[in-house]
């Protein structure tokens, strides 16, 4: 209701241009979903490149920033390579619920996978 008259205005302006006001909207539309996919893939990149290097890790370690570090790896792959960073702790996947309420608040936590 607060836009009524902007909206009457474009609407006047699309019934003028006629049938190329379809291929105007539906141009837009492409637009704002391609920018919006864009968008998306773009933060999920940036999730995946989140990430720490040893280096980075033994600094913390040092500086003591305290890290949490958790091996998330399955048991097959612990098995599979039972080696772990030191001080790490296991966190069962298969009981991830259960473990996930036992993390710290406001602490570092670090991950590693398989």
């Amino acid at each position: 209701m607060i836009f009524h008259s902007a909206i009457d205005g474009f609407l006047a302006q699309l019934s003028a241009i006629g049938g190329w006001a379809f291929l105007l909207v539906a141009g837009a539309l492409t637009l704002f979903v391609a920018y919006k996919y864009w968008q998306r893939r773009s933060f999920y990149q940036f999730l995946r490149m989140a990430r720490i290097s040893v280096d980075d890790l033994r600094r913390a370690i040092d500086s003591g920033k305290n890290p949490l570090i958790l091996d998330v790896r399955s048991s097959a792959g612990r098995a599979a390579n039972p080696q772990r960073i030191q001080g790490a702790a296991v966190l069962d996947a298969d009981n991830l619920d259960g473990e996930l309420d036992k993390l710290p608040r406001g602490r570092e936590i670090i991950l590693y996978c398989t």
